[in-house]
């Protein structure tokens, strides 16, 4: 269980303290606890809530990376995507990734005839120890008549054919980020959402505890650790600057989307589509049965921006570019099902270039608190890569480290009620009651709160659901079932 009891945590001691509840935080926890390490985990709002929520849900195998043949990061990408396909083969499923191709640049047939064929040698491993379901097949490339019959609306013009690679779709996101944190916890990790991080405690120099607020009744908590790790994303610089210094390079803030449209999936493939300008960016065009993701959108803010919120106009831009790559399609506001955004960091301010690594700062080599770490990244895809790395570094690599983490429950479990949180169509059409008795038990199990941590963030079901209005009223009664009050919508 993900078990909310914030007084018997503080009663605990800790060998580390993760602040952040993202995918980062949670990777982060994990690893801290297959190693052996007594670990706290505290979340300020609800696990995920963040920009860990805002994804296009594709687990890329870093394919774009061979264009500067950094080798080094190509091969990270397809260790950390093959993580997710040997942990939890039942939440992803091969994608079949779609380019048309127009004799442009980098973009022609010949060219990506030979990265795919690296792309394929390079990943030769790929599919080792993975069950049947989620084998990736090799690439190809092919002419412009049977690219045509896979995506009959590509645009004609200058058509030359089409590159179709293979990477990974995730059925949930949102699930994802908490069955990692389910296997976190049942290492030993205690997970307290809204519970927020005050400041960091220390002693002579050395980091003592962290003081922290219950937000949902208020009570002041100290929490004992010998280290704390800040993956507070987009807050990390304020957190390190309030408990030690600022470091800038931890987070240069840009703002991220991807939008749910109402419109019927143009192929069986997800389409990688540019509108036909020069330096046009390059969109993704998922299907799926509740209608078509598109993205990622990256737009540039201000320093210091802590609102992930899109405006219409930036949505509008959006919609056009996709209309000019792809003729006909007409995307229009009133197609919106939903937008998921969230702020990822850049290199420079108001850039929308993402940083290359992610930033893992060890405080005390610059006179700050020893024990004070703060990390963030850059993608979902990665982001259990940057947790090992920054173990590694906060607790070294041992032999003893290396055993307790071969060891400690390689394959993870899935919650039993996985394919009705996966399916919000399905439990809208089920017996009332028995809807109820599964939220009450899933809500028990995973510290959920208030109606809108269930259907966001341990469902799909704002999304897989045409009216999510009744699920989310069931989701009510579960809650006042089991506390006791009313719940809040």
């Amino acid at each position: 269980m993900i078990a909310r009891q914030p007084g018997a945590a503080a009663d605990e001691r800790y060998d580390l303290a993760v602040i952040g509840g993202g995918i980062h935080g949670v990777n982060v926890a994990l690893e801290a606890a297959r190693r052996g390490q007594r670990v706290l985990l505290l979340e300020s709002a609800d696990f995920g809530g963040g920009a860990s929520g805002n994804s296009l849900r594709i687990l890329h195998g870093g394919l774009r990376y061979l264009q500067s043949l950094d080798l080094v990061r190509f091969r990270e990408s397809v260790a950390a995507r093959h993580w997710y396909a040997r942990h939890f083969p039942a939440l992803v499923a091969p994608l079949s990734c779609l380019m048309p191709l127009y004799r442009q640049g980098l973009k022609r047939r010949a060219v990506m005839r030979i990265a795919l064929t690296m792309n394929d040698r390079l990943s030769a491993d790929r599919n080792d120890g993975l069950v049947e379901g989620v084998r990736l097949p090799a690439s190809c490339t092919f002419g412009a008549k049977q690219t045509r019959v896979r995506f009959e609306s590509v645009r004609q013009q200058g058509l030359e054919g089409a590159a179709l690679w293979y990477d990974y779709q995730m059925r949930s996101s949102e699930r994802i980020l908490i069955e990692i944190l389910h296997w976190a916890c049942r290492l030993g990790v205690r997970a307290l959402n809204y519970v927020q991080a005050e400041r960091v405690i220390a002693h002579n120099g050395t980091v003592a505890g962290v003081a922290a607020v219950d937000r949902l009744d208020g009570r002041q908590h100290t929490f004992h650790c010998q280290r704390v790790c800040n993956c507070t994303g987009s807050g990390a610089r304020a957190f390190a600057a309030a408990n030690d210094r600022e470091y800038a390079r931890l987070f240069v803030p840009s703002l991220a989307f991807n939008v749910l449209f109402d419109c019927a999936s143009l192929s069986r493939d997800a389409l990688a589509v540019a509108a036909p300008d020069p330096g046009a960016p390059v969109y993704f065009l998922c299907p799926s049965p509740f209608g078509l993701w598109t993205g990622t959108e990256h737009v540039g803010r201000p320093d210091g921006c802590t609102n992930a919120s899109v405006t219409e106009a930036e949505l509008s831009d959006f919609m056009q570019r996709i209309n000019r790559a792809i003729p006909g399609i007409n995307l229009a506001l009133r197609q919106v099902r939903r937008v998921c955004s969230g702020l990822l960091p850049v290199r420079t301010v108001g850039s929308t270039e993402l940083t290359a690594r992610e930033a893992i700062v060890d405080h005390a080599r610059a006179g700050g608190p020893a024990g004070l770490y703060s990390v963030t990244g850059i993608k979902f895809t990665t982001a259990h890569k940057v947790g090992v790395r920054a173990v590694d570094q906060m607790f070294g690599i041992s032999k003893r480290n290396a055993a307790a983490a071969l060891g400690a429950a390689e394959m993870p479990a899935i919650s039993p009620a996985t394919d009705l949180l996966l399916d919000g169509a399905r439990v809208a059409a089920m017996d009332p009651v028995k809807a109820v008795n599964m939220i009450r038990e899933v809500a028990a199990a995973e510290a959920v709160s208030c109606v809108e941590d269930f259907c966001l963030r341990r469902t799909n079901w704002s999304f897989s659901a045409l009216d999510c209005t009744r699920l989310q009223h069931l989701v009510a009664d579960a809650l006042a079932a089991r506390s006791g009050m009313s719940a809040v919508l």
